[in-house]
């Protein structure tokens, strides 16, 4: 759970090099259905070392269905 009481589901794909993968919008729709199927206030994080495609960041982000956090931001965390 977060600070907020709210329960946490997190997904993480990795793809050797990183630079070769994308995900797309079908691997955050189920994401997205597993967590609230179980919770329905729940956070889903979807992590991945890769890219997200247009269509998985379009569809995550409308109404913050899920936080995506890519390549870019486990750089600046690391």
């Amino acid at each position: 759970m977060d600070d907020l009481g709210r329960h946490i589901a997190v997904q993480c794909k990795h793809f050797i090099g990183g630079d070769g993968g994308s995900v797309g919008q079908p691997v955050a729709q189920y994401l997205f259905g597993g967590a609230h199927a179980i919770q329905p206030a729940a956070l889903p994080i979807l992590v991945t070392n890769g890219k997200f495609t247009g269509s998985a960041k379009a569809w995550s982000g409308e109404r913050h269905r899920v936080l995506l956090i890519g390549r870019e931001e486990l750089a600046r965390w690391s």
